[in-house]
């Protein structure tokens, strides 16, 4: 699989890597695998252009289309009568079918990054460090493709109208949002659960290799499940804190095509780069806790093993950071939710001039005066 990508190619391509073992092998391999792919997709195009392109939007589209896009059969017409029974908005939001088969797709590479790294590191193991810069890449693909699924029911709404005809209609907020959260809790809940069961299997292989590396004592397993136990905490708490800040923003920003990036540089982008440019930040919370005098014997343990690990605080802070902003964005939900619909969401009176820019809080519309030709009132 990682023949098939140009990364990996250019990785090859490096002087340090073509001339060691089969280097040049494996790079006119991966050129001619990466070729052969892109000219195969470029005639692929060239067929499936035409046969898909309608003229006019009144032209009835293709049936394989409708089968790819909404899974259109009879087990999904039962399913959405059902949905609809259950919640029209869960029934709406999760009509689709594509986006459920990508994040599969993701989660399948994440399952061969991570059966290289334990199980096939031992034939090459310089490639090893491209393997975890790989692993590195998945993870921000994951978080931006669970932010734009996040943001993409509110944003569509918006787009044709959907929002302001579905709040005149006897559905509630808290009823729309347990419709849209249900339609992402069945999106996101088969694929979290795999990747959660791919890091279990990732300590338990990590935990054997090393076992058989030591002569002695078989070292402790949370050693080795620290740090993934961490990884798979920031995910959980990642994908709560999109969904319920990319459904806010998607709601509230005045320029909906700007809701995703500002999603993802909230939760995510944002917080990375602090972490990043000022890692003597954690270097001093740690050395703040450790010159704490704990009475308590378990807040006492829970002080010391967060100190002595070099990788637990971050973890701490990031899932913490995650909780305030899931609370801040649910609050706004329930309170602000058909005010921030109609763009009439007032800022706070100390809120400065640059989140009016940004879009974090709209700008409030004028009121419709008597006698001006240049509005119209819509009922």
């Amino acid at each position: 699989m990682a023949l098939a990508s140009p990364v990996y190619t250019g990785y090859l391509a490096l002087d340090g890597v073509y001339s060691v073992g089969q280097g040049s092998h494996h790079y006119w391999l991966s050129l001619g695998i990466v070729h052969g792919l892109c000219w195969s997709f470029m005639g692929a195009t060239l067929i499936l252009t035409p046969r898909v392109w309608r003229e006019s939007p009144h032209e009835r589209p293709s049936a394989h289309r409708w089968l790819w896009r909404f899974g259109y059969t009879a087990g999904w017409r039962r399913a959405f009568s059902e949905r609809l029974d259950i919640n029209p908005v869960f029934a709406l939001a999760a009509r689709l079918r594509w986006p459920y088969l990508v994040f599969w797709g993701l989660v399948a590479l994440v399952a061969i990054n991570v059966l290289w790294l334990t199980l096939g590191h031992s034939g090459n193991p310089g490639e090893r460090r491209f393997h975890q810069y790989f692993s590195n890449a998945l993870v921000l693909t994951n978080r931006v493709w669970i932010t734009a699924i996040a943001c993409r029911f509110f944003l569509e709404l918006r787009r044709t109208g959907g929002l302001e005809l579905i709040l005149t209609t006897p559905v509630g907020v808290p009823e729309l949002l347990q419709g849209h959260w249900r339609a992402l809790r069945r999106l996101f809940i088969w694929p979290v659960l795999a990747i959660s069961a791919l890091h279990v299997f990732f300590v338990w292989m990590s935990w054997r290799a090393a076992g058989s590396s030591y002569a002695g004592s078989h070292p402790s397993i949370g050693l080795y499940a620290l740090d993934p136990a961490g990884s798979l905490a920031k995910f959980l708490t990642d994908i709560m804190a999109l969904c319920w800040v990319g459904a806010w923003l998607s709601v509230s920003s005045r320029k909906p095509g700007l809701a995703i990036l500002k999603t993802y540089s909230l939760v995510i982008l944002l917080p990375w780069a602090f972490v990043y440019f000022a890692p003597e930040s954690i270097t001093y919370l740690n050395r703040r806790l450790a010159s704490f005098t704990i009475s308590h014997r378990a807040l006492e343990r829970m002080v010391f093993t967060l100190t002595r690990s070099p990788n637990l605080l971050p973890s701490v802070c990031w899932v913490l950071k995650n909780c305030i902003l899931v609370l801040w964005a649910g609050l706004h939900l329930q309170r602000h939710f058909r005010q921030a619909a109609a763009q009439t969401h007032a800022p706070h009176p100390w809120a400065p001039h640059w989140r009016r820019r940004l879009g974090f809080d709209p700008v409030p519309e004028a009121p419709l005066l008597a006698g001006d030709s240049t509005k119209t009132l819509v009922l």
